[in-house]
């Protein structure tokens, strides 16, 4: 009976370990590294919100599923900045889906 219940302790505990070690902080890292403010590269000053879902692909290259901003300026600025990134160190659990809003402010 104390077998079982070491063992079931054993599975409880290695099936939450993406609970206890979430890749968030990392992607968010390397996500504000590589996906600044446009800056001058504008024509017009970017203002405004893009909303991504993707997912990370084994070799860690970013694969967006869905994209929506409130400009087509921005949406394509996100999509090639995001189609350069690689999250070789991530962990992430198979078939991991992220959101993640982008928010352009000119100060």
């Amino acid at each position: 009976m104390l077998l079982l219940a070491i063992m079931a302790t054993g599975v409880l505990m290695t099936d939450n370990l993406y609970a206890f070690t979430p890749p968030a902080k990392s992607i968010r890292e390397i996500l504000m590294q590589n996906v600044p403010y446009p800056g001058y590269q504008a024509k017009n000053p970017a203002n405004g919100e893009v909303e991504v879902v993707f997912t990370l692909s084994d070799e860690g290259k970013v694969q967006v599923k869905s994209i929506k901003g409130s400009s087509p300026y921005l949406e394509n600025y996100v999509k090639e900045a995001l189609s350069g990134i690689c999250c070789t160190g991530v962990v992430s659990p198979y078939n991991q889906h992220y959101r993640v809003t982008f928010t352009f402010r000119m100060t």
